[in-house]
Order: C-alpha cells, then structure tokens, then sequence
C-alpha cells in the first residue's frame, strides 16, 4: 500500500511539474528579461562582468546572481527556448519543495495538498507568462521553509502530535548532530537570501524566520548567519559603500514615490485583491473564461478560502496565533510598499495564506482529508487541463487582451490593455532566421518593436555581425513591416510572408522617426517616453485605393499615441492596440494629411504598404 502511495505521490508531481513546465511554450518576452539576457550573453562572451544587478523600480539594483544564473544557461544550452524550458523546470522544484515540506509537517497527504496548492493560479502565476527573477520567489521561499522544518525537527523542537493537530513547537531532545543543525540553519539563511534577491518583497518571510528561530539564536550565529544572508548582495554593498550617496538617493526615491503612497482604510479590500482577485484575474484576463466554468473553479477556490480558513481558525489552536500574526505582518509590509502592487510582488503572502489553508484542512479527521485530497486533486487537475488547452488556443502566438503588467491598484480600478501581441520565446529562432536571410533588413510595425524591446535576442549570436534597424527609411534596405497575424483575414493580402505569428509585408514608404535596434551601449529601456504635453504632428502620406498604413509607437510603457486623425473620408481604422494602429484607404488617390496627437513625439512612424 505505501509503495502504491509512493508511485502516486510521484505521478501526481510529475503531472503537475509537466503543466507548469509547459508554460514556457506560451511565455512571452519582457522587456525586463529581454535586457537580463542580454546581459547575461555579454557575460558569456567576455563583453561585461557586472557587478549590480537588475534594477528595480529604475532606483536601485539587486544583486548580480541572476546574471550570472542567466550567463550558465546561455554557456550550456546556447538557445533563448533552451534557456527559458530550464527555468521553468527549475521554478517547478517548488512542487517538490512543498511536498517535502508537508511530509515533514504531517505526512504523504500533506505533502500532496501543499504541493496542489501552490500550483493554483494568482497574482504571481502571471510570471509563467512574463518569466523574471521574480518567478524564483516562492520556490527560494518554500526550499527555506523546508530546511527551517528539517532543522527544527533534527535538533527535537518539531514533531508530530496526536489529537489531528499537525506539529508542535515545543522543545525537545535532539535526533541528530551539531554538523546537520549547522547545515540546516547554512540552507534556510542561504535560501532566504536568494529569494530577497529574486525579489525584494520575499524580506517578508524574516517574519516566520523570527516566529520560529528568535529565542534559538545566539548573538554569534545570529551574525553568522546575517553574512551568510549577505553574500549574495556583497557586490551590492561594495556599490553601496563606494558610492553611497547616490545608492541612498535610488533607495529615497522609490520610498518617495507618488505610488508608495497608501490609504489605510483600503487595507481590507486589500486582502480580498491580493489573495482572490488575482485567481479571477487569471480566468477571466488570460483565459478570457466566463459562464459555467468561471463560476466553478471560482466557486471552488472560494469554498478553499472560507473552509480552510474556518479550520485553521477552530482546529489549528497550536499555531493559529503565530501564523496569522505572520500572515498579518507579511500583508501590512507589502500593502504599505506601493498602493499600485504589481503580481511579482505577492509570491511571497500567498505561500503564507496558502501554508495556512492547508493546514486547516490538515485538521481534519484523516478519512475526511483523504476524501478533500481527491477532490483537490480532481479540481486542480481539471484546471490546470483547461489551463493549457486555452491558453494555447487563445494566446498562440502572444497576443493578449489583458495588461501588460496586471497590477492592484487600491485607488482607482486598472484598466486593461486593448491586446497587444508580443513575442513568444518559442518564435525566436524563427524570427532570427528570417532576420538572418539577406542583409539590409529595416522592420516596422509590431515586428519592429518586439525586436526593438527584446535587443533583438538571439540575433547576434546567430548571424554575428548583421545588422537590423527598426524604422526609419534607408535606399539600400529592404523594408518590412509585421503585423499580429490575427489581420491575416483582414489584410487580405496573398503575397504576404509569416513567420512566428505575424505577417510581413514589404513597406512602400516611411515617415517618421529613426529607431536603432542594436543600441552600441546598454540602454534601458531602449527607447522611452518622455512625457509631455500633448502635441500633434501632420504627415503627408501619398495614397491610393488599397493602401494600408500602420502608426506604431515605439516607445516604452506604450500608449503615448493618443490619437490618430486621418483627413480623407476613404480611409477607416481596421486594428488598434496599445502600441499601433492599421488604416485601410478604401477609396482615396493623391495626398492624405495625418495627424498624430502624442506625448512622445519622437518616436513613433508611419509605414506604407
């Protein structure tokens, strides 16, 4: 029986490893990794060693592990999909974690729930859409809890009890040698600092650290263990103390922010954001769900919510205060953060809620939480399965009708964006080959910016030494504009090319702004807005019937083009999106004035074809 116990736990994982992993087929490029991949490619070959990394907020800098990280997987596996499938296996080792942890606290089931239920969509399931640093958060997190369990438990303060309650965390004898305490404690601080390095807001789990390890620590190993938490930040704190007036400044900044500001009375709803909303967000923004099936995997994470929360309160009366007041304390943190949370910024207080939920369902008579644990699994699994099948229908080719960085804004509600289509990972190499091609090639259009944001990934170091420019109008050059492939129908254009998703189509004119692809320095973002007053450009376009032309903003965030006016009566607007808009001149000949309304008007264009 616990052989059969055993091969189930393991394929119910790997299952659910296989989901997780699949997410990289879908994922697209951000202009954040875009620029950590670049980095990291420098490294391999021998352009940069940086000693900062990422920036954060455009304050202040983390750490350079994930540089380095980044650097490795560029050295052994050489492709962008490559890399990025090997991040997402990685990111998956939380499964394990969690159903290590919950071994360790209860048993097998456990184990198995800990582990469904992190595999639940939030706020954070979005980094399997916009993969970062930030995705390493809760994996960091949970691998930190497990050590911290291990250590409690070898050193005798942790073991089970009778009566249904899981642990308890009173002293005892120890099981096992001063070297494993050591190696434990070594782990859970090392883990601890790697996921503040993933992100910032993992400083929350120092809240359980404390709960469970402040009256077992002396003042010599607690400063052992604080350089141990140091070392991935010692070039960081060189940065700091070499030039610390301008680190003080970044750091002022941000705290100073206009967005840091919060109001109090909203911390309520908050809670409901933070820990529901973003559940709903995911099916009704990414998979764009409604009906039946919304309102049954709606209603059974509510039913999770209220049920495991209602145990927790009433059977788990041995850690009900200390979690909460975690749980509690980890919320105040982030919510005071920013009044505009971004989802990366929640990994952390999820694994909490999430810890606190099972364990209210660990409560529970074993038979009846055996019953629960199958019918988890069922509804999870059932999820997940829809998951994959419409977000691979939906979203083929990286076109989302959701925002770009889906956020909490306790202020005012977020608007979502109108779809734009990025690019996928898995388009890369097709992109690079058709970039490869022949020489001389300008792009426009939506192709143009993705290549323009992404520092034209990959393309260097798969055709050294040819050059791509985006926008602007060069003799010598081949001119192309790509398009989402969703206007295929629309165009109707037989002699159009496609390649990962869009459709390109030979540019008969240009006018507008120069962008360059390949900055000679690293810039980012490579091109931004500078906001301004609304002002307007006019344009002549010369027309005739059938013509189509498209005004692509190439700056970043977009929607800096406001509005597009067009002076001829033949002429209709047939796509927009938050970064582009596509005209049809159904029935016009000879000159047709644009005008373009913007607040940044220094880098946008208009292509003819």
């Amino acid at each position: 029986m616990k052989k059969n116990s055993a091969v189930f736990s393991w394929l119910l994982l790997a299952v659910l490893a296989a989901f997780s992993v699949a997410r990289a087929w879908t994922a697209i490029i951000s202009i954040d990794t875009a620029r950590d991949l670049h980095v990291a490619l420098q490294i391999v070959q021998g352009q940069a060693l940086p000693l900062e990394g990422p920036v954060l907020a455009s304050r202040f800098h983390l750490g350079p592990v994930w540089y380095y990280a980044l650097a490795l997987l560029w050295w052994l596996v050489q492709q962008p999909m490559a890399l990025v499938v090997c991040l997402y296996a990685l990111a998956a080792s939380q499964l394990v974690a969690a159903y290590w942890l919950g071994r360790q606290l209860q048993g097998n089931r456990l184990g198995l729930w800990l582990a469904l239920m992190v595999s639940l969509p939030y706020w954070g399931r979005f980094e399997q859409v916009l993969p970062a640093h930030p995705m390493f958060v809760m994996p960091l997190s949970l691998w930190m809890l497990l050590c911290m369990v291990k250590y409690l438990r070898h050193t005798g303060h942790l073991h089970p009890v009778a009566g249904g309650s899981a642990i308890s965390p009173e002293g005892g004898q120890g099981t096992s040698s001063g070297v494993w305490h050591g190696l434990y404690l070594v782990l859970v601080f090392l883990c601890f600092g790697l996921a503040v390095h993933a992100h910032p807001t993992a400083v929350v789990m120092a809240f359980a650290l404390l709960a469970v390890l402040a009256r077992r620590l002396t003042l010599k190993r607690v400063l052992f263990y604080a350089a141990l938490l140091a070392l991935p930040f010692l070039t960081v704190l060189y940065q700091l103390w070499a030039n610390p007036a301008a680190s003080l400044a970044g750091l002022t900044a941000y705290s100073a922010d206009t967005r840091s500001g919060v109001d109090w009375g909203n911390f309520p709803l908050f809670w409901k954001q933070a820990l529901f909303d973003g559940f709903d967000y995911w099916l009704k923004g990414y998979l764009m769900l409604d009906g039946p099936l919304r309102w049954f995997f709606l209603g059974g994470y509510g039913l999770l919510m209220v049920a495991g929360m209602a145990l927790f309160m009433v059977r788990q009366r041995r850690w009900r205060k200390s979690l909460l007041a975690v749980l509690v304390l980890a919320m105040l943190v982030v919510f005071r953060i920013r009044a505009e949370t971004t989802f990366y910024m929640l990994d952390a207080v999820f694994l909490l809620f999430v810890l606190v939920l099972s364990l209210g369902f660990a409560s529970l008579p074993p038979r009846w939480f055996s019953y629960a644990l199958v019918l988890l699994a069922g509804w999870v699994l059932c999820l997940l399965a829809v998951d994959w099948h419409v977000s691979r229908q939906r979203h083929p080719h990286g076109e989302f009708a959701m925002a770009y960085h889906p956020l909490i804004d306790i202020k005012q509600p977020h608007s979502p964006a109108q779809g734009y289509q990025f690019m996928r990972y898995a388009d890369v190499q097709a992109v690079n080959d058709w970039l490869c091609r022949g020489q001389g090639k300008t792009i426009h259009g939506n192709l143009g910016l993705n290549v323009l944001h992404n520092y034209a990934l990959g393309q260097q170091r798969q055709c050294p030494g040819l050059s791509v420019q985006v926008a602007g109008w060069r003799d010598d050059a081949s001119h192309w504009v790509g398009l989402p492939q969703s206007l295929h129908t629309v165009l109707g254009r037989t002699t159009a090319e496609q390649t990962a998703g869009m459709v390109l189509l030979p540019v008969r004119a240009y006018h507008g702004d120069f962008v360059q692809a390949q900055p000679q320095y690293m810039r980012y973002p490579p091109v931004q807005q500078a906001y301004t007053e609304a002002s307007a450009r006019t344009f002549t376009l010369s027309l005739r019937s059938g013509d189509y032309f498209v005004v692509t903003d190439y700056a970043f965030p977009f929607r800096a083009v406001q509005q597009v006016h067009v002076s001829a009566a033949g002429v209709e607007r047939v796509h927009q999106d938050d970064a582009q808009s596509v005209f049809l001149c159904r029935s016009c000949e000879g000159d047709v004035e644009v005008v373009v309304t913007s607040r940044s008007h220094v880098v946008y264009g208009i292509a003819v074809f």
